[in-house]
């Protein structure tokens, strides 16, 4: 059996590899959490740019990357007091985004204080 070659995509970026970007009105985007400390929301803002755009998803950029809590717990090497960002993570907690949330993005130190920290918390 011969499969017929994929034609090239017109768009350059990833995020027109999903199906269809429309959605019913009966159906409510799916929210997606972004941690911005360890995130990547620099590096990788034009994707969040284009997935903020797309109506099947509510985009929201938890925190912000270099402000006073993004720094490790004393758990860490050369870790410091609060605000640091297991804080930041009992904070997020505190004010019910993660039950707001169908998927949570974490990476770098967001993956390594913030995500453990729900993981022990919940």
């Amino acid at each position: 059996m011969q499969v017929a070659p994929s034609s090239p995509s017109v768009h350059s970026s990833p995020m027109y590899n999903f199906r269809s970007p429309r959605i019913s009105e009966h159906e409510k985007p799916a929210r997606v959490s972004v941690i911005a400390p360890g995130g990547g929301t620099g590096i990788n803002g034009v994707v969040y740019e284009e997935l903020g755009q797309d109506p099947r998803f509510k985009l929201d950029i938890i925190g912000r990357s270099r402000a006073p809590y993004d720094c490790y717990p004393p758990a860490f090497q050369n870790g410091g007091p609060a605000p640091n960002l297991e804080t930041f993570a009992n904070d997020i907690l505190s004010k019910g985004i993660l039950e707001q949330t169908d998927c949570l993005v974490v990476g770098s130190r967001g993956g390594q204080v913030v995500l453990p920290t729900f993981w022990h918390m919940q």
